[in-house]
């Protein structure tokens, strides 16, 4: 890997060459960033060019949107795109801008329309991207609404996640993700039950939340009434990854009644019963799995220090199950506050980081046998912006 590629005119070219050295390193030297990929405008606008522009990018679960009409929208590195559940089940996205002059057609976030009507000129489109009118154009010379469509892009569903790619030529999530899929294949987390999506917009850079996410070290402190003691930070698993994923696992106390696979699951064996898994795809889709519970984070960087956070928790079929029906809502409500709690707690961690990495004085350190996957994360953005 190398830097040739910058302009002269880049910034941005000592801090990959120092990220280049730092993931080269092997586990047992291995360094924390340097603070500058967190700061440096010229280094964002190059992850926006090379990762977010060029792979996958997960903007909800299926059950989010069910029913013919049902969409869910994002914007991809400024690019806004949408996602729409066809007749025929099947689900495909689109560039979400009018053919005409460009305005954003789907402004909320999710919803259901029987077709598109761009709020500018009225120019109307049905589900599957074809242009239906054009309002006073016929006087146009040579105008015609014939084969019109909408930009598509290319949609691909995996594990119950959609994903949307700007790039044509990406390789395919389910080809990239097989070694993924032979570990969390296991949960089926497509029959989870989605009760909670949201979006916010949080302080700080967006590599700054990955790698909140991804480490066990912080459990003992910054969870320490939430997650510690249902799966404490001594407990987590040697971490794992592939060239578009990293994952690690951990055992979970059987008596917390939480994060275990319920009796009628009969799917989990073994271990995997107790065991619990936090993950990254690359760059910005994170999960966390139990045999209960699936907890996922979608994150769009908005600059260097400030990022947009599309939120789902979902919980399995077989827990559902025990749930009666006149206590669903109070349950749903009760592990919400939970997870609320884990976010606010994950807010402060991330705040504190982004904050620091502005000193002059902030430099790279040695991190703990609990940030190994750090070090994943570390390589994939190294090969990827070096390319």
């Amino acid at each position: 890997m190398n830097s040739v590629f910058f302009s002269s005119e880049m910034s941005s070219c000592n801090t990959l060459d120092d990220l280049i050295k730092t993931a080269e390193m092997s586990v047992e030297d291995a360094l924390t960033m340097p603070p500058s990929v967190y700061t440096s405008e010229d280094f964002h606008q190059l992850e926006l060019e090379k990762l977010f522009r060029k792979e996958w990018v997960c903007v909800g679960r299926v059950e989010e949107i069910p029913k013919f009409g049902d969409f869910v929208t994002l914007d991809i590195a400024g690019q806004p795109v949408v996602a729409i559940r066809q007749k025929d089940n099947e689900i495909r996205a689109f560039a979400n801008t009018c053919l005409h002059r460009c305005s954003k057609l789907l402004d909320d976030k999710r919803g259901n329309r029987p077709r598109i009507n761009c709020p500018y000129h009225a120019w109307t489109y049905d589900m599957s991207g074809k242009l239906l009118a054009a309002p006073y154009m016929t006087e146009t010379k040579d105008f015609t609404i014939e084969g019109k469509r909408l930009h598509e892009l290319r949609v691909e569903v995996w594990e119950g996640f959609i994903y949307v790619t700007l790039d044509p030529s990406v390789e395919s999530v389910s080809a990239q993700l097989a070694g993924l899929q032979e570990v969390y294949g296991q949960y089926r987390m497509a029959d989870y039950i989605t009760f909670v999506h949201d979006d916010e917009i949080w302080d700080g850079n967006w590599k700054i939340l990955v790698e909140n996410f991804i480490e066990g070290y912080h459990l003992f402190k910054i969870h320490k009434t939430s997650f510690e003691p249902i799966s404490p930070t001594s407990w987590q698993f040697p971490q794992k990854g592939g060239d578009a994923y990293m994952y690690a696992t951990a055992k979970v106390k059987p008596e917390s009644g939480f994060c275990v696979a319920p009796e009628t699951n009969t799917h989990l064996e073994g271990e995997w019963r107790e065991t619990g898994s936090v993950g990254c795809v690359f760059p910005s889709h994170l999960i966390q799995i139990t045999g209960d519970f699936l907890w996922y984070m979608s994150i769009q960087p908005e600059g260097t220090g400030k990022l947009r956070v599309r939120r789902g928790l979902s919980v399995a079929p077989e827990r559902l199950a025990m749930v009666d029906e006149s206590d669903r809502e109070s349950f749903f409500a009760e592990m919400k506050a939970l997870f609320d709690q884990v976010n606010t707690e994950d807010k402060v961690a991330v705040n504190a980081v982004s904050a620091g990495v502005q000193s002059q004085f902030a430099k790279q350190s040695q991190m703990s046998i609990h940030e190994g996957c750090l070090k994943d994360f570390s390589r994939y953005l190294a090969k990827k912006l070096a390319k």
